[in-house]
């Protein structure tokens, strides 16, 4: 039994469940179109009235060709699988606000808590090396060829998705969602790398021998 891979499976299957439960517990209910393919999702649903799973399952096929052409077969073969799970899951988890109402709660709370489960999720989803599809496959894009960290990536590829949702939402809305962009982004990251407490500093100076010696011997 390869453990490892069935700890990648896992990391894959939990992060893309509470990716959903994010999704379908705060951030849709709220507008709160922050981040990936699920945030035009949200914004073509209020606009258009489109099912938001329907429009992530058919989203992912088309970015899985995009894949295909600048990821190549591998990193493709990586996404098909998230694609494919994560609008399941948020079908599965679409009533979610009838066990767990949130009305009552401020905008602000729940644009916190549904950016730190997001960037949990995403985390696990990207350590698991697998994608959920989407944006996640430009995300990847951006890393890759611009050197850049997955948090990183996803602060500049969704924030054009934050953006689309401020339009259709308002400036209100649109701040809310700068929120949870910031949050995910930060706990993508601190789920990657984890949390490093390590400092470094450099000291410069002529007698570099002399504290060489001192920091060896004291």
């Amino acid at each position: 039994i390869n453990m490892k891979k069935i700890n990648n499976y896992l990391n894959l299957i939990f992060g893309l469940f509470i990716v959903a439960i994010a999704f379908n517990l705060f951030l849709a209910p709220n507008n709160l179109a922050a981040v990936d393919i699920s945030g035009l999702a949200i914004v073509f649903n209020r606009l258009y009235n489109l099912d938001t799973a329907n429009f992530i399952l058919i989203s992912n096929l088309l970015l899985i060709i995009v894949s295909f052409l600048t990821l190549g077969k591998k990193e493709t073969i990586k996404t098909i699988l998230g694609s494919l799970l994560l609008p399941l899951f948020i079908k599965l988890t679409s009533n979610i606000t009838s066990l767990f109402n949130t009305s009552h709660i401020e905008v602000l709370i729940l644009a916190l808590f549904g950016g730190i489960l997001t960037g949990i999720g995403s985390g696990m989803i990207f350590k698991s090396g697998f994608t959920s599809g989407g944006t996640d496959i430009l995300d990847s894009i951006v890393s890759k060829y611009f050197k850049l960290t997955i948090g990183t990536s996803i602060l500049l590829v969704d924030g054009f998705v934050t953006l689309a949702g401020g339009l259709a939402f308002g400036i209100e809305t649109f701040i809310y969602s700068a929120i949870v962009l910031t949050m995910i982004s930060i706990f993508s990251n601190r789920k990657l790398i984890g949390i490093n407490e390590d400092k470094i500093f450099l000291i410069s100076s002529k007698r570099q021998q002399i504290i060489t010696n001192y920091l060896l011997q004291n």
